[in-house]
């Protein structure tokens, strides 16, 4: 892949073999303080929950946040081999509940022959619909949604929401939460997407792309920049293959991934 000439290459996204890159649209989004990690989450009512960010509490954890956003827990040991057609997740609170679980696989993993199991990620059909423009298979007439129901077959009594389950082949599935966590607008604060895409030397630096490749190369050594380079090109393929529709996403995710190149390529120079 040929490097764009210097006077483009502040403007264009990088390529890959599955998806050619588009032409960058100049954005400028302001750079929110990253709340504290370390943060207890109480009982938060309901109606306040639009404003609470599940991911500045779990940055490491995206899946977690994005279960908990759903008002349900993280599946502990996935769905395994065959792929059932259902899946219990268990409550904890009867409120904004998903309607389905996605089971994530990488595109042709079977072809490959790896036999990983799929990540069981949670959502809501509607709104799917709404910010992403690959289809959910429809729904049976006069099917009703999932309902929460107690379960006292345990020692500690729990509510569970049995889901459908539907397969989804992905280019990368480990990080389609924090994509899905922005692209279905569960997080209140947008912009943390950014510091979760740069470090917060590079993010500082915002929005002028060459001076963040610069620091980028200047502070971090070449195995974190290629570790940001990878996650970011994940994302940005899972996007487009998503159909994620927020251009805002897609050109943060994109210069992310163009930013970190740029820093890799300076170290590689040297």
């Amino acid at each position: 892949m040929g490097t764009p000439p210097p006077d483009e290459s502040l403007d264009r996204l990088p390529s890959t073999p599955l998806f050619p890159a588009p032409v960058f649209r100049r954005q400028a989004p302001e750079m929110p303080e990253q709340p504290a990690d370390n943060f207890e989450y109480s009982a938060i009512p309901v109606e306040e929950q639009r404003g609470f960010s599940w991911l500045a509490n779990y940055p490491r954890d995206p899946l977690r946040a994005l279960c908990l956003h759903h008002n349900v827990m993280k599946a502990v040991d996935g769905a395994g081999h065959p792929l059932p057609q259902t899946l219990d997740m268990e409550v904890i609170r009867d409120a904004q509940l998903p309607t389905h679980v996605l089971a994530l696989s990488p595109i042709q993993a079977s072809a490959t022959g790896r036999g990983s199991y799929p990540l069981m990620v949670p959502i809501v059909a509607e709104i799917w619909g709404k910010k992403l423009t690959v289809p959910l298979p429809a729904a049976p007439p006069g099917l009703t949604p999932p309902a929460p129901r107690w379960d006292a077959t345990q020692q500690r009594p729990r509510q569970l929401i049995t889901l459908p389950v539907i397969p989804l082949e992905v280019p990368h599935p480990e990080t389609v939460p924090i994509l899905l966590l922005f692209a279905l607008g569960l997080e209140p604060l947008p912009n943390m997407l950014a510091s979760c895409l740069l470090p917060a030397d590079a993010v500082g630096e915002f929005p002028a792309a060459y001076e963040m490749s610069n620091v980028m190369a200047k502070n971090h050594s070449i195995a974190e920049i290629i570790s940001y380079v990878e996650q970011n090109r994940h994302i940005w393929e899972n996007a487009l293959n998503l159909g994620v529709k927020d251009e805002k996403i897609i050109s943060i995710v994109g210069k992310a991934w163009k930013v970190t190149a740029r820093a890799r390529d300076k170290l590689y120079v040297r």
